[in-house]
């Protein structure tokens, strides 16, 4: 009597329990360096260092006199007027009268102490920190016998940043910005010589 012969499997395969644990498992995930910084920006906050700190007021603005505030009421009624007889528009005319106003409110406010900090890598105003990052260039302005450092932002629509000192660190001051940011010595900021030929 003849012995069957055995059936080969259709593509040769011959079944082996090892091999399906060889092929189902996966190397461990190796983990990172553990002194390995996650990204720059991280590293440069926790490096960052106060280099000096300092008090000046947030406004060289001047003491007006009664006269300076008799203009400004002249001007406010005038312009008033004027808008009003044009227009014929109340609301337009109520928003002169307040803005006249505030201005003069404003004007009698007397400038308060803010405390700076310059770092490596930013400032801080009262406590609250910038990075130098978000600023694209900056000026040294004078106020008389007081500078202030202009910090042009990269980002449209933000206002211009003040750095308020005695004439006495600019060049502390002038050399720690010049390390990280271009000095722009053509910058023209029209509100400011607008507001500091009005006494602010």
């Amino acid at each position: 009597m003849l012995m069957d012969e055995p059936k080969d499997d259709k593509a040769g395969f011959v079944f082996n329990p090892k091999d399906t644990t060889e092929e189902t498992e996966s190397p461990e995930p190796t983990d990172p360096a553990p002194n390995e910084p996650l990204n720059n920006e991280h590293t440069s906050e926790k490096d960052d260092e106060p280099l000096f700190n300092w008090s000046a007021p947030n406004s060289y603005s001047s003491s007006k006199s009664f006269n300076w505030y008799l203009i400004l009421i002249v001007c406010t009624l005038v312009l008033t007027a004027a808008v009003f007889f044009i227009t014929k528009d109340k609301i337009t005319t109520a928003v002169i009268v307040v803005s006249g106003l505030l201005v003069g409110v404003y004007a009698a406010k007397k400038p308060k102490n803010v405390n700076y900090q310059l770092t490596k890598y930013g400032f801080a105003v009262n406590g609250r920190h910038y990075r130098f990052g978000e600023f694209r260039s900056y000026t040294i302005v004078s106020h008389g016998s007081n500078r202030s450092a202009v910090l042009t932002p990269l980002k449209r629509f933000v206002p211009y940043m003040y750095i308020n000192f005695a004439s006495d660190m600019e060049q502390e001051i002038s050399n720690s910005l010049a390390d990280v940011l271009p000095q722009d010595i053509s910058h023209k900021d029209t509100l400011d010589n607008v507001l500091r030929k009005i006494g602010f």
